[in-house]
C-alpha cells in the first residue's frame, strides 16, 4: 500500500470512528499551534497540519486513532500494524 492509499484508509478510519480530520494551515506568525484531536459543538475533530508530509500525516492520525477502539473494525492489516507504529505519536514528536 502506497502513501497516498495509507492515507486515505487512514482517514476513513478515523470518520467510522467518529472523528472528522481536517487539514488547515497551522503556520501562523507569532502563535505555535500544533495537530491535534479537539472536541468541537460535541464532534470529534481532528485538526491536521496541511503542511506536513504525506507520511507525517498517515503517522499523527493513526496516533490518533490508536487512542479508539479500531480494533473492532474491519480494516487491512497493514493499516492496524501503521496504528499499532504510531501509537501514542504526537505533533511535538513525543511518544
Amino acid at each position: 500500500m502506497n502513501p497516498e492509499q495509507q492515507y486515505t484508509v487512514i482517514k476513513e478510519v478515523a470518520s467510522k470512528l467518529g472523528v472528522e480530520v481536517k487539514e488547515k494551515n497551522l503556520h501562523v506568525p507569532g502563535i505555535r499551534v500544533k495537530s491535534g484531536l479537539c472536541k468541537v459543538r460535541g464532534k470529534q475533530l481532528f485538526i491536521l497540519d496541511k503542511k506536513k508530509t504525506l507520511r507525517e500525516k498517515v503517522a499523527l492520525i493513526a496516533g490518533c486513532v490508536s487512542d479508539f477502539d479500531y480494533q473492532k473494525l474491519e480494516i487491512p492489516e497493514e493499516v492496524k500494524t501503521i496504528i499499532y507504529k504510531y501509537s501514542g505519536v504526537s505533533d511535538d514528536g513525543s511518544d
